[in-house]
């Protein structure tokens, strides 16, 4: 019996997922499922219309605005060598399974593994493997406004290859959700940050996330003046020596950081968080030093 076959237990059981998605997104639109090989696509195609082998097929045949849910095979796993473009509003891309066994992206190319170029989308569930090219842009670009990026995993680099940035925003980020994310980088340093936000979006939201290893810029950096971040219980970790783990001086942007844990090897406790001019701070703890507690970072308002 294939993966997918073992995920889903059968028509029966995909008749309840359905449901079930439809139920948990609050959506009519129809579910589309991507297959991770052909036995289980034959399983599938019996009894649904709505079967395809790659992500790029099922987005295509979505509709806008509708609320579509692309479920895709634990077993699923492909190579890409330019973006996966995902165009339609309110379009959702969950993958299916947990742990190791979810499915994979892989960036082969100076490319974003996924670009997102409409609102609404949500992508959730899915692994992005080390790079097989230098200097990959980014597994997720948003460039979009209300996306949500949930419990994806990312690993930056392999070899002499790296990821310049794992998830980035554009200015057309605004309203952006990423929650849950984990993000590993221990082989290549080069350039390597986690998430980046490009562009001055607004109201972003970055929590639950555990950003982890060796970054030559940042876990977390701002290239832009974003504005009205909220960006709470989340770990941040960077051990590449005088480089600092957190950082808004670039933009300078705005909103609350808060319940946060920062952890860098900088020279001093202030230069692992550098907290530009803009963003307020609350039970936000920073060390620089291994084996040691946190310090409440930047210094407390004391009027």
């Amino acid at each position: 019996m294939s993966k997918f076959a073992s995920d889903l237990a059968g028509a029966v059981r995909a008749e309840l997922l359905e449901a079930q998605v439809a139920s948990r997104l609050g959506t009519f639109g129809q579910v589309f499922f991507v297959s991770g090989d052909a036995e289980h696509s034959a399983l599938l195609t019996t009894k649904y219309k709505n079967v395809y082998t790659t992500i790029t097929g099922a987005i295509a045949a979505s509709v806008a605005s509708r609320g579509d849910v692309i479920l895709v095979d634990s077993a699923y796993a492909q190579t890409v060598t330019a973006a996966i473009t995902v165009d339609k509003i309110g379009v959702s891309i969950i993958g299916l399974g947990n742990g190791n066994l979810r499915p994979t992206i892989t960036g082969n190319g100076t490319i974003d593994a996924i670009t997102v170029t409409a609102a609404s989308v949500t992508i959730e569930n899915i692994r992005f493997a080390a790079p097989e090219t230098t200097a990959q842009t980014a597994d997720i670009n948003i460039a979009a406004a209300g996306v949500t990026i949930r419990n994806t995993y990312h690993i930056g680099s392999q070899t002499s290859k790296y990821k310049v940035d794992m998830i980035t925003i554009t200015s057309a980020g605004d309203d952006f959700l990423i929650d849950g994310v984990r993000m590993y980088n221990t082989v290549v340093i080069t350039n390597v940050s986690g998430i980046s936000i490009e562009g001055a979006c607004a109201r972003g939201i970055i929590k639950n996330c555990y950003i982890a290893g060796e970054f030559a810029t940042a876990a977390l950096m701002d290239e832009a003046t974003a504005t009205l971040l909220h960006i709470h219980h989340n770990t941040f970790k960077n051990v590449t020596a005088a480089v600092s783990c957190v950082t808004f001086t670039t933009g300078n942007s705005t909103g609350v950081m808060e319940h946060c844990f920062v952890s860098g090897r900088h020279t001093t406790i202030a230069t692992n968080l550098v907290e530009g001019t803009g963003m307020d701070f609350h039970q936000t703890y920073v060390v620089e030093e291994a084996a040691k507690n946190g310090l409440l970072e930047p210094v407390v308002d004391a009027d």
